[in-house]
């Protein structure tokens, strides 16, 4: 997937902790939920994300949480991830208001995150992502439908990874989009944005650019190997735009094999 060291991932900053969703996985690019890693990215990349109450850009965490009625534990985030998770798997997120549930589906968003993003130990050998504009990319370069792809002896499956494999539920369509309507150069993302409308038809992407209108804002892209392949992946943490597809964030991890090839959803990437 992508490699990269200088540089360093800039994700926007929130406070605002999004409530938990049907379909939603990762929300924890719901811009309050930038998760870290639980131990260092083997890719070399630090990933952030907020800290609760403040919000400030941080690379850890420390969070009370309600574990039962009568007891309240402080985890570290990312360094408690594994007990965090394990107590959240025995019923523990379930105690408190709301507000407590909250704290607990935030710190436990960026867990699962920090997990996924580490799943494999090795280094990346191949890098074909780093040096790649997401910013201002052309839609045509990223994978726009779903895909759900894996080999039988990967852990999980992949309807945990319903919001995180394309960018069609992010798109709004718009079939009497003509010829004379569409933009060929319009369908492309903008600095880090791309608000309209899109027709897709014989195997093309039709596009007419609406300032106003729906669309998405890349908010964070992190770079790790997120399926053990040797190749440098990068995901894309995106935030919906326009009243269309709610306040719900979602990821979309993405790999190459060339320098000049198009993107693909990695395979047998862990779903956490």
């Amino acid at each position: 997937m992508r490699f990269r060291h200088p540089r360093r991932t800039q994700p926007r900053a929130t406070s605002r902790t999004p409530r938990r969703g049907p379909t939603t996985f990762l929300c924890a690019l719901c811009l309050g939920l930038l998760a870290a890693p639980a131990a260092p990215n083997p890719s070399g990349w630090q990933t952030y994300f907020r800290a609760p109450g403040s919000g400030q850009r941080v690379s850890q965490y420390e969070i009370e949480l309600r574990v039962s009625e009568q007891e309240k534990r402080r985890f570290q985030v990312p360094g408690d991830c594994p007990e965090l998770i394990q107590a959240a798997a025995e019923g523990a997120n379930q105690w408190g208001g709301q507000v407590e549930k909250s704290q607990w589906w935030k710190a436990e968003t960026d867990c699962r995150y920090s997990l996924f993003l580490n799943h494999h130990t090795g280094a990346p050998q191949t890098d074909y992502v780093s040096g790649y504009d997401f910013h201002n990319a052309p839609l045509s370069m990223l994978p726009l439908q779903r895909q759900c792809s894996r080999p039988e002896t990967a852990p999980l499956p992949c309807a945990g990874f319903s919001r995180a494999t394309g960018l069609h539920h992010l798109l709004s369509t718009d079939d009497s989009l003509d010829g004379s309507a569409a933009n060929g150069n319009g369908c492309r993302i903008r600095n880090g944005a791309f608000r309209g409308w899109v027709r897709f038809a014989d195997g093309e992407i039709h596009c007419k650019e609406d300032p106003a209108g729906p669309g998405f804002r890349i908010v964070a892209i992190d770079y790790s190997d997120v399926n053990g392949d040797g190749f440098l992946d990068a995901v894309l943490r995106l935030f919906p735009l326009g009243p269309r597809h709610g306040r719900t964030a979602s990821i979309l991890p993405v790999t190459r094999r060339s320098p000049e090839g198009a993107f693909s959803v990695p395979e047998g990437m862990p779903l956490l």
